[in-house]
């Protein structure tokens, strides 16, 4: 009985030249319907019937007509790769078995020593051989595919990360530099020098190949005037006359960028239309891309930021985004440098005007005592005179006139003297701060009947004298003031010498008043000394503080430099220390009790 695998009919092509062969063998297989035989004599006639019938096996011998031995299996396993091949043989060669299972044989029979079952076995275990190598290599075929495919899936992600990696790293760079950046735009003194700083930091960390800043010139030709560059530059500027017009050399990324008010770019040197004109000077310096970033201030371009990379098409849209904010920067910060130094240039204007103000009043003072002394002085001591012969007159009335009338001219004469004095002190045109104060000290005893208390260091003068004269000015106002207004008998006036400055210190232990009210009137009535001894010392780069409040006396702090100084804006009333604004601490007032010493001696 034949077993159940075997029950299925197989269609078998038999290669066999020998009639007798092929009977044998059909007799073995065909009588019980296990198989059914196709047969042909040669190779070649084999080959063809196999590919065009649906033949489950081949059965091949090794001696044909048209070939011999084992160059037989080659050319069959050759021609029919996915077809199962059974030897039959005569030859009982162990060696040439194993070489034909080598070439491609999935069994070596030997002729009239098998039986049906051991060829019906041994054909099914071919084709079930066969089946199984083509489903091992398709399923090689389709790992490896896809093997492939995720090979090249992994690969490109793997390039995309990469790529990814770059953009991030490229970002961090230019993120590092424009940190840079704005910490020289923060220390910037200079505008020349912060755009040249600006442009070696684009080189030294953004690792660019050259950045330069121009500025639109209002000319004839547009022109775009180099004002800083860094970088491999070699005459390239001057030879690239960059304009900002509507021409040739206007459509480049720097002239749009200005005439457009918007960044532009210059993708590829080697191929962009618009970048011929400087082609050629580009690719010797190792230039293939560049970017034009606006400098702009109230919605107009002054200029550009342009920036050279050896990269063609280097400015991604992420590193222009940021490189924008950087052009917005620098352009702040140069529109900030520039009305700083229009604001310095107005202060040293002011100051000079301040300067000029102060010693033009000293000179007016000075004329107007010099005409009371040598006219209006002399006019009444030469009245006085002729007035002598009128006293000797007979007529006791007219004598009576003439001495009333010398008396007034002499109230006259006295009244002149203390103006002049008081226009124009003489000892203040000795230039000397401190004997000017010794005798402000006593013309105030004098005339007022306030006791000043002068306390001077050594070296307490300034250098200039506008200053001196500023200075003795606004304690005589001040001392004014007390003996006005404070209801106080004593005033101290302490002069020093602290580091750059002069300080002078006026206080007494009268009334005072309030501070804060004061610094809110600013200008106002009551206060307009105080405001314009404020803003003189300002301008001259000196300062006023004042501490007061009722009941309390006050205390003012004037500070003036040596020498001219940047000037500073004018300090509000500021609140005495330890206290609050309007207040002041006992201790910081001068006591009433302290040791009073009388004005000093010019030696």
């Amino acid at each position: 009985m034949v077993p159940t695998f075997m029950a299925k009919p197989l269609n078998i092509l038999l290669i066999e030249d020998n009639p007798a062969d092929a009977e044998l063998l059909r007799d073995v297989l065909a009588p019980e319907g296990h198989a059914t035989l196709t047969r042909v004599s040669e190779l070649a006639e084999g080959l063809k019937a196999a590919r065009w019938g649906a033949f489950d096996a081949v059965l091949l011998d090794l001696t044909l007509p048209d070939s011999f031995g084992l160059q037989t299996i080659s050319d069959a396993a050759a021609a029919l790769p996915a077809m199962p091949i059974i030897i039959m043989t005569g030859l009982a060669d162990e060696s040439v078995a194993l070489e034909a299972v080598r070439r491609g044989a999935q069994d070596y029979l030997l002729k009239g020593q098998t039986d049906q079952a051991t060829v019906l076995r041994a054909i099914r275990y071919a084709i079930d051989r066969k089946q199984a190598e083509a489903a091992l290599q398709k399923a090689h075929d389709e790992l490896e595919h896809k093997v492939k495919v995720r090979t090249a899936d992994l690969a490109g992600a793997v390039e995309d990360l990469q790529a990814e990696v770059r953009q991030r790293l490229a970002i961090e760079q230019i993120l590092r530099m424009i940190n840079e950046c704005n910490e020289a735009l923060v220390r910037a003194e200079d505008e020349r020098q912060i755009t040249q700083d600006i442009c070696r930091i684009i080189l030294d960390v953004g690792g660019y190949r050259m950045a330069w800043v121009g500025y639109a010139e209002d000319d004839q030709a547009k022109s775009v005037r180099p004002v800083a560059s860094v970088g491999f530059e070699e005459g390239y500027l001057e030879n690239a006359r960059i304009t900002w017009s509507d021409t040739d050399r206007g459509r480049g990324p720097t002239g749009s960028a200005i005439r457009l008010n918007r960044p532009c770019l210059g993708r590829n040197f080697l191929t962009d239309p618009e970048l011929a004109p400087w082609r050629d000077q580009a690719i010797q310096r190792g230039f293939r891309s560049s970017i034009a970033l606006p400098l702009a201030a109230g919605g107009k371009a002054f200029g550009a930021l342009t920036i050279y990379a050896s990269q063609l098409e280097a400015f991604g849209e992420a590193q222009v985004k940021v490189l924008v904010e950087l052009a917005d920067d620098l352009a702040f910060g140069i529109m900030a440098l520039r009305t700083r130094q229009a604001l310095q240039d107005r202060s040293e204007q002011l100051r000079r005007l301040a300067s000029q103000l102060t010693l033009a009043e000293h000179r007016e003072r000075r004329r107007l005592a010099g005409v009371l002394h040598d006219h209006l002085q002399q006019l009444l001591v030469g009245a006085k005179f002729r007035l002598t012969a009128l006293e000797q007159a007979p007529d006791k009335a007219v004598r009576q006139a003439a001495a009333e009338m010398g008396d007034l001219i002499d109230q006259s004469i006295k009244v002149s003297r203390s103006l002049t004095g008081e226009l124009s002190p003489p000892v203040l045109h000795e230039g000397e701060l401190v004997p000017a104060l010794e005798w402000l000290a006593l013309w105030m005893q004098e005339k007022h009947g306030l006791t000043v208390e002068l306390r001077a260091g050594e070296n307490a003068a300034p250098d200039t004298e506008d200053m001196t004269i500023l200075l003795f000015q606004s304690v005589r106002e001040l001392l004014f003031n007390v003996a006005k207004h404070a209801k106080a008998k004593v005033a101290c006036v302490e002069v020093a010498r602290c580091g750059d400055q002069i300080q002078v210190v006026v206080s007494d232990q009268g009334a005072g008043f309030d501070a804060e009210r004061l610094r809110i009137k600013g200008g106002a009535s009551g206060g307009f000394g105080l405001f314009s001894i404020r803003e003189r010392l300002a301008l001259l780069g000196g300062q006023l503080e004042i501490a007061s409040a009722p009941g309390r006396g006050s205390r003012f702090v004037l500070r003036a430099p040596l020498q001219f100084a940047a000037p500073q804006a004018p300090l509000a009333a500021a609140p005495p220390a330890g206290g609050s604004a309007g207040t002041t601490k006992a201790e910081n007032l001068p006591h009433p009790s302290r040791p009073r010493r009388a004005p000093r001696k010019k030696s």
